[in-house]
């Protein structure tokens, strides 16, 4: 898939004050990519090979900043930094009640850290991203005002 085609083909689709909503991977946890290497190394079927060799690459954090400029409102969320070992534990014990009390605490700790560190956002696993308001190009029925969001999780209008 060519990312870069997809989110302009949906920014171009996109009514002036319509809603965007992406929930895409992030590249940077450590924990996903020693599982995604572990995935590549052991990978037997012809469609799970294909499956993993179709991923190009993640949304990175400039590239989420680019996008956050075609909006004139625009939020952003991080999710699980080590949550993923927990759902792994219930997927692996699903009848288990430990392992939905592991997940969550995990899961209040990496909100909790998500939350309060910029390094942990970055580290983060999962994004999930907001987009109101497309910003009007040339030939778009009314103007809208856009603002440039320098690395922000707040909702941010325009005046």
């Amino acid at each position: 898939m060519d990312r870069d085609r997809v989110l302009n083909e949906c920014m171009r689709v996109l009514k002036p004050g319509g809603i965007f909503v992406l929930l895409e991977n992030l590249p940077y946890n450590p924990v996903i990519n020693l599982f995604r290497i572990y995935r590549r190394l052991t990978s037997r079927s012809l469609e799970s090979t294909a499956y993993i060799s179709s991923i190009r690459g993640y949304l990175t954090f400039s590239e989420v900043q680019s996008l956050s400029r075609g909006f004139s409102v625009f939020m952003r969320h991080e999710y699980h930094l080590l949550r993923m070992l927990t759902l792994g534990l219930i997927g692996r014990y699903p009848g288990a009640q430990w392992t939905h009390l592991l997940d969550q605490v995990v899961e209040r700790m990496d909100a909790f850290l998500i939350a309060r560190s910029p390094i942990a956002s970055y580290f983060a696993w999962t994004t999930a991203i907001l987009g109101k308001g497309r910003v009007a190009r040339m030939g778009d029925p009314t103007p809208m005002c856009s603002r440039d969001m320098r690395r922000t999780k707040k909702v941010a209008t325009c005046p």
